[in-house]
């Protein structure tokens, strides 16, 4: 079953980027944002109802910053400031980075929370942990590497910079 959910995310993740590069001026950023919220809204309830996650809710008041809030405002809460935000500007960046590089560059995610659990709760990376950030910083240096430079032409356009790249033929 993890094997199931693992490539599940591997592709939801390779998804994400490819749609967040090539999307173009044609779907805003929030419209993409939107949409993969509500797609994986269903799976979650769809997961729900057969029984894999368990799901309850209750309506009374909760804690929120040591203040007593009605149940929707931390909702609402989490949901503009770790879905919302953090959707929209993941795809303006990957917009911005290409869906190569910003699919490595999400990979430090990994790696920062290895660091904060380190410095905030003590725990120790093990040397499998460090010497997989380590090959991660590596990927996204050597992807970095092999991003083509862009060049404006005189009518404004890019145009990408393959002179140092060689085909099979040298």
């Amino acid at each position: 079953m993890g094997i199931c959910w693992a490539l599940g995310a591997m592709v939801g993740a390779a998804a994400y980027f490819i749609l967040s590069a090539h999307g173009g001026d044609t779907v805003p950023g929030t419209v993409l944002a939107s949409g993969g919220l509500l797609l994986g809204g269903i799976g979650l309830l769809l997961a729900g109802i057969v029984g894999i996650v368990p799901l309850h809710a209750g309506t009374a008041p909760a804690d929120f910053g040591g203040r007593a809030v009605a149940w929707w405002f931390p909702v609402l809460a989490l949901g503009v400031v770790t879905a919302a935000l953090a959707y929209v500007s993941g795809i303006a960046a990957t917009r911005l980075l290409g869906s190569r590089l910003a699919s490595f560059a999400a990979l430090a995610e990994v790696v920062a929370a290895i660091v904060f659990a380190w410095a905030l709760l003590g725990e120790t990376p093990h040397p499998i942990q460090i010497l997989g950030g380590a090959l991660i910083l590596a990927g996204v240096v050597v992807v970095r590497l092999g991003e083509p430079e862009y060049i404006a032409t005189p009518s404004g356009e890019l145009n990408a910079d393959i002179t140092g790249i060689t085909g099979p033929n040298g």
